[in-house]
Formats: C-alpha cells, sequence, structure tokens
C-alpha cells in the first residue's frame, strides 16, 4: 500500500496545482498519496490507475466513506503511457451512477471499470451497454463555479491588541448576498487566498442581473451615469419597462 500511495502521491499533488491554478479552489492531499483531498471549499475524492494498454482502468470506491463525507465531487486519475486523464464527476452525478455500479462486498466498495473505444471513455454497468463519460474527460467545472464565489469571512483581530490585522487596501467594491452568516461576491474577485478585507455593508434593493454591470456600478460607474442607475438599471442596459 505505501509503495501505491508513494507512486501516486506527485502526479494527484500536480493535478491538484492544476485545479487551483484553473478555478482558484486550493485542495491538500490529506497524506501521501491519499485517496480524498480537502480545503476551504470542501472535499474530493481521488481515485487513480494505471493501464498498459490505454484502453482499461479499474478503479474501487469506498462507497459509506463517500456517503459519510459528502464531497463536491470525485475524479478518477488514469494513467495511459505517457498520459494522464482525469475525469471529474461532480457529487450529484456520482449519486446517479452508485447504484448501477458493481459492488465488492468484501472491500464495500463500488467498481468504476473505466474503457475507452475509439477515443470515447465508457464506465461498465453490469447487464447493460455502459455509459459514456467523454464529457467528463478534464472537466473541473463543477469546482470552477466554487472558486469564483470566495467566501469573506469578519476580519480576524491580533491576539495581544484585539486590533483588526493587517488589510488588504485594495480598494474594490462588490455586490455579495448575505448567505448562512457569510458574505458571497456575485462576481469574481481575484483575492489572494487569506487575504484580509475590510468591509463596509450598504443594503441594495436589487442589483443588476449583469455581471458587467454589477462590476461598473459596484465601482462607481463611469462619469454621466443617471442619478437613479441603481434602482433602474434594468431599464437603462435594456430598455425594460418600469
Amino acid at each position: 500500500m505505501g509503495s501505491r500511495a508513494d507512486r501516486w502521491d506527485q502526479p494527484k499533488r500536480t493535478y491538484l496545482e492544476r485545479v487551483r491554478e484553473e478555478t482558484g479552489v486550493a485542495l491538500e492531499l490529506e497524506g501521501r498519496g491519499a485517496r480524498w483531498a480537502s480545503g476551504a471549499a470542501g472535499t474530493i475524492g481521488l481515485m487513480a490507475s494505471a493501464s498498459r494498454d490505454g484502453e482499461r482502468w479499474w478503479l474501487g470506491l469506498d462507497e459509506n466513506e463517500f456517503q459519510k463525507r459528502h464531497p463536491l465531487g470525485l475524479v478518477l486519475l488514469c494513467q495511459s503511457q505517457d498520459r494522464l486523464l482525469d475525469f471529474g464527476f461532480p457529487y450529484e452525478r456520482v449519486l446517479k451512477l452508485l447504484p448501477r455500479l458493481g459492488r465488492d462486498r468484501s472491500r464495500g466498495e463500488r467498481k468504476f471499470n473505466l474503457t475507452c473505444r475509439r477515443n470515447r471513455y465508457w464506465l461498465q454497468i453490469p447487464g447493460e451497454d455502459g455509459v459514456e463519460v467523454t464529457d467528463a474527460l478534464g472537466d473541473v467545472s463543477w469546482l470552477r463555479a466554487l472558486g469564483a464565489a470566495p467566501r469573506v469571512r469578519a476580519a480576524r483581530r491580533t491576539p495581544d491588541t484585539g486590533e483588526p490585522a493587517d488589510e488588504l487596501d485594495s480598494g474594490r467594491a462588490f455586490f455579495a448576498r448575505v448567505k448562512h452568516g457569510l458574505l458571497e461576491p456575485l462576481d469574481p474577485m481575484e483575492l489572494p487566498e487569506g487575504a484580509l478585507v475590510k468591509i463596509r455593508a450598504t443594503l441594495a434593493d436589487s442589483v443588476p442581473k449583469v455581471s458587467a454591470l454589477r462590476i461598473i456600478l459596484a465601482g462607481g460607474g463611469p462619469a454621466g451615469l443617471p442619478a437613479d442607475f441603481a434602482e433602474r438599471h434594468d431599464h437603462y442596459a435594456h430598455g425594460a419597462r418600469d
């Protein structure tokens, strides 16, 4: 088991770094070559397998652990000679697949048997033709949505003085919604992970539906905007009736 973990440790870390760069979601392995990676956004499963001919991979998922963890999703890393293929599945899709997959009762695992046919990829389903999962190849869109809306928590205070810690004075303004006591920006902020920000909240009756308009309005907008632009933004942007 140790040698297997060592074998997949670096490929998994390389994959997670790619996820961070492409989505803004930071995840760390829960141990050397572990099957799970966690971060502030949640947890994902990371299963890996190698194939000599690049046509078939066998992977197993502990179904009970998957249900207990309720992860964001599952990633199958499939080594094919000099290529590492990654197939990403959000949680809801995995839930639909699990009852249809074969089961290893001795290990309590569901079996992901992946095959390649004419550059298309299929999960084998006992008694069925299989499910095509070519669309999952390289898919991180289900994680990208999380990275686009970082949570902004209250500023921490230094233990010595009780004063706010050093703040990131970016001068940025943005629209956000309050959800479970946290502010969730409506648009990408591109703030560095762990940054401290100073927030002054102003309640808004409504906000533009278009991201570009929200960003412009949050920043004060260009000179010459009508005085009632904030309240009638849809009218000015699209000619909508009041």
